[in-house]
């Protein structure tokens, strides 16, 4: 029964766990094996020394740790961590966050995880705002996962104006706008930059697509300011268009 119950708890909690076990290991590096033994483990738990044996050989499994057993009851054993505290911290706060626990995950970093918040939020931002530049064929690509506003437009005009430097003459633009709604009101001025930098650039022409019918006749007008593009349904008939210019 007490095993039974455990591995409950422990699917719920494994990279908790890894987690307090990294923070007192904390200086050890990945991949340097040190000798330990489950007492210790289990102290460090808080713990049955039966119930660490089931974490240690799950965590093992998983390729999270390397775990050697001594031979007999009370001799050391050796552990070799493959994933920093930090790496595992920024795993399981990114894993509250596609399960649609946000704000939890970002209120818990402040004070559990200071030094990877920023990490954190760019990778959060960035999983919104995807922008790619292929120079095998001079396309920006540009995914937008949600509503520009105040608080995320600085993010997104950097992403787009890095890769606006990378590119060369007669490049094209791809735009994934298929979950996208209008931008908000405030946002205007930074959206004008970035459209005037658009055409400052030169570039062959820009297609997006989407099935979202409220975006049409707003794309429609945003893109006619930046020259011939335009806005499909689909993926692969905007990057027809595009490879026919």
């Amino acid at each position: 029964m007490e095993i039974s119950c455990f591995l409950e708890v422990l699917v719920l909690k494994l990279e908790e766990l890894y987690i307090t076990l990294r923070q007192y290991y904390r200086e050890v590096p990945n991949e340097e094996q040190i000798t330990v033994t489950l007492q210790d483990l289990a102290d460090r738990l808080f713990y049955t020394v039966r119930n660490t044996r089931v974490l240690i050989q799950k965590l093992d499994s998983l390729q999270w740790i390397t775990w050697v057993s001594g031979k007999g009851r009370g001799n050391h054993s050796s552990i070799t961590f493959h994933k920093t505290l930090e790496e595992a911290q920024l795993e399981y706060y990114k894993s509250m966050i596609l399960d649609g626990k946000e704000n939890e995950a970002f209120i818990r970093v402040d004070t559990e995880a200071p030094a990877i918040k920023m990490d954190l939020s760019d990778w959060y931002y960035q999983s919104k705002f995807l922008v790619h530049y292929d120079p095998s064929i001079n396309r920006v690509h540009i995914r937008l996962r949600e509503l520009i506003t105040k608080d995320n437009v600085e993010l997104y005009s950097q992403l787009i104006k890095e890769n606006l430097e990378k590119t060369s003459p007669d490049y094209t633009i791809l735009m994934d706008m298929t979950d996208e709604q209008v931008n908000t009101p405030d946002v205007e001025d930074q959206m004008i930059e970035l459209r005037q930098l658009v055409i400052d650039k030169e570039l062959k022409g820009i297609a997006t697509y989407t099935s979202s019918d409220h975006l049409k006749t707003y794309m429609k007008s945003r893109l006619d300011e930046m020259g011939d593009n335009k806005t499909f349904l689909t993926r692969e008939k905007a990057e027809a268009f595009l490879n026919e210019l």
